[in-house]
């Protein structure tokens, strides 16, 4: 499911984007590009982890009811780069974790390790 373009491989090109640097996720442009992307991702790991919607909200950030179900029903919408940053974080980490066994985000880590994260609003 989170295979090679989900961790960035070498040889997998996103139109318009040079990768010969990291991006910059402050940029306006990166942002429009990255988002429809992103967005969809995010959604994918949090169906397939079985996320509660309160979950999903809090890993993004805490955002409020009405900006999760539009964020949620528009795959269009740009994403700030705080937003784009959790997102590859949580994309990242579940592309790791993708093992036999690991049916849900609780599975894997835990009611209390998830709970913890959403505390820290996966600070760094």
């Amino acid at each position: 499911m989170f295979g090679e373009h989900a961790l960035g491989a070498t040889g997998f090109r996103i139109p318009g984007i040079a990768q010969d640097r990291p991006l910059d996720l402050s940029i306006k442009a990166v942002q429009e590009k990255l988002s429809p992307a992103a967005n969809r991702a995010f959604f994918s790991v949090a169906t397939h982890w079985k996320l509660r919607d309160e979950d999903a909200r809090n890993l993004l950030g805490g955002i409020s009811n009405g900006s999760f179900y539009q964020l949620k029903r528009s795959v269009s919408k740009t994403l700030d780069q705080d937003k784009l940053t959790r997102i590859s974080l949580l994309v990242g980490l579940a592309a790791t974790l993708v093992r036999p066994g690991y049916a849900n985000w609780e599975s894997a880590f835990g009611r209390q390790d998830l709970e913890r994260a959403i505390a820290a609003h996966l600070d760094c």
